[in-house]
């Protein structure tokens, strides 16, 4: 991966893997070994796929809490206005 760049700032290094050619799968967790992870040192055959998916964000209690009193205040804002136009 060095040789090609290496991954940007928004890949999730702790969930990358490899597709071998044969369909095999090698993800960082299974290439514990006893001395440390091993993935880093994995051999890469031509064929193979290497796969680092992009960091997900989940977002915040507050953003949540921000949206639903956001759809509330446009319901209630929707309700004035009726209330307003048929009397």
């Amino acid at each position: 991966m060095r040789l090609a760049g290496g991954p940007n700032r928004d890949a999730d290094r702790r969930r990358e893997f490899v597709i071998r050619a044969n369909g095999e799968v090698v993800s960082r967790d299974m290439s514990n070994g006893p001395w440390g992870n091993e993935f880093s040192g994995l051999r890469i055959y031509s064929g193979d796929t290497i796969v680092v998916p992009e960091k997900t964000f989940k977002p915040s209690a507050l953003y949540g809490v921000m949206n639903w009193s956001q759809v509330f205040s446009q319901l209630a804002l929707g309700a004035a206005s009726l209330s307003i136009v048929a009397p």
